[in-house]
């Protein structure tokens, strides 16, 4: 698919980045932004450190510390309801799900991390060769929880995205996340340009109800 030919869709599709360098080989991507900085991989390769090995901010116990890294974030105009600045909460655990109109009340939206979200609910380790098999994101318990957060959220007054290779993999995942209502999608880029193409089917179909073009 050529760019020029990339149809409009409603869905917001965002991309995963990995490092700065990809913004540069992606930037012509016709996506609504990033969805997902893997800033575990930046930093291990830019600063040269595991991210685990760095204070994390809920962990200064230093209260002019704390105020000297919160007034650095803001100098970076990170204000949150301004400029469009949304926080949004990592739905990855099914209490994220459960308790999702008590999190809809302290955030702007929610971004669903698919592949964390389906381990917890299966109770399967996604990095377990002899569970391999059982591991599937289509699973129906996963699916109602995406489908309950999605719509908690919408009557919370909040978005739902998604962020995870199953939309990509698997065409009918993709389907079923049109046709709850996700806001967004973040994919690797490699994925973009024929999501935007499945989704911008799925869309039209549902437009005239249920006709393929």
């Amino acid at each position: 698919m050529h760019l020029e030919d990339v149809p409009d869709v409603k869905t917001q599709i965002m991309i995963n980045m990995s490092s700065p360098a990809a913004a540069f080989r992606w930037w012509r991507l016709p996506v609504r932004g990033v969805g997902l900085a893997r800033m575990e991989f930046i930093i291990n390769s830019i600063i040269k450190i595991h991210p685990m090995a760095l204070a994390h901010f809920d962990q200064v116990e230093d209260t002019g510390a704390r105020k000297e890294i919160e007034a650095l974030t803001e100098g970076y105009g990170l204000r949150r309801g301004e400029k469009g600045l949304l926080v949004y909460v990592m739905a990855e655990i099914p209490s994220n799900v459960l308790l999702a109109e008590q999190f809809a009340e302290r955030f702007d939206g929610f971004s669903i991390a698919s592949n964390d979200l389906t381990q917890l609910v299966l109770g399967v380790d996604r990095d377990s060769a002899e569970l391999k098999g059982l591991f599937d994101e289509r699973n129906e318990a996963v699916k109602r929880m995406v489908r309950s957060l999605i719509e908690t959220a919408h009557e919370s007054g909040t978005k739902a995205g998604l962020c995870g290779q199953a939309p990509s993999d698997y065409p009918e995942f993709a389907e079923f996340l049109v046709e709850v209502g996700i806001d967004s999608v973040s994919l690797n880029p490699d994925s973009v340009l024929n999501m935007i193409g499945h989704v911008a089917e799925m869309e039209n179909a549902r437009a005239c109800g249920g006709c393929r073009s």
